[in-house]
């Protein structure tokens, strides 16, 4: 297969799967598309961070949107979201 039509191939596998992964739902609504700014917000995690973790797969990898641009699934990111443990936070004793 030359380089041209492989390539072909990539974008064509790479958007079914883009597709099948938008077609997920969540409580019954489609997921979106979120872009890294939200992402972030919603996290609480700096860009940095972000892509340490991504890296180091603790993260759900983005998707390439085209022109550059990224983003993560909505229904990846809030599955990640609801694993993550819940942190136990006691009142401390003060010493009187």
């Amino acid at each position: 297969m030359n380089s041209l039509a492989q390539r072909a191939s990539d974008r064509e596998r790479s958007r079914a799967d883009f597709e099948s992964k938008l077609a997920a739902t969540q409580g019954g609504k489609p997921s979106r598309v979120l872009r890294q700014t939200e992402v972030c917000e919603r996290s609480g995690l700096a860009r940095n961070t972000v892509w340490k973790k991504v890296r180091a797969g603790e993260f759900p990898a983005p998707i390439a949107l085209g022109g550059g641009r990224i983003g993560w699934i909505e229904a990846e990111f809030e599955s990640w979201l609801a694993s993550r443990p819940r942190a136990l936070w006691a009142p401390q004793a003060v010493a009187a």
